[in-house]
C-alpha cells in the first residue's frame, strides 16, 4: 500500500498521515494493521470467494487518518492512495 503524505491542490499542499492501526482488511477475518507498513499475508476466507473489503482511517487516535488544515488555502485537496495485490 503507497499513502501519499500529503493532498495536493496544484502547487499548494496540506500534511495527510494514516496512524500505526488505521488500516482494516476483512476477507473473512478481520485484521487491523499499519497502511504504512502494509500487510505481509493475508489469507481470503470469505464466503465471496476472493472478495474483501479494505478501509483506512474510520477510527480514532491510531486508527485515523488525519490532515493538518493550519494556514491552509480554501480549496479541493486531493491524493492517491495505491492498493497492491498479490494472487498467490
Amino acid at each position: 500500500m503507497a499513502i501519499e503524505a500529503s493532498l495536493d491542490n496544484g502547487p499548494k499542499t496540506i500534511p495527510f498521515a494514516c496512524g500505526t492501526t488505521s488500516g482494516f482488511l476483512n476477507g473473512g477475518a478481520d485484521l487491523t494493521f499499519d497502511p504504512n507498513v502494509g500487510v505481509a499475508s493475508y489469507a481470503i476466507t470469505s464466503i465471496l470467494a476472493g472478495a474483501f473489503n479494505v478501509s483506512l482511517g474510520t477510527g480514532s487516535n491510531g486508527s485515523a487518518c488525519t490532515v493538518n488544515l493550519t494556514g491552509a488555502t480554501p480549496g479541493l485537496y486531493s491524493s492517491t492512495v495505491t492498493l497492491t495485490v498479490a494472487v498467490l
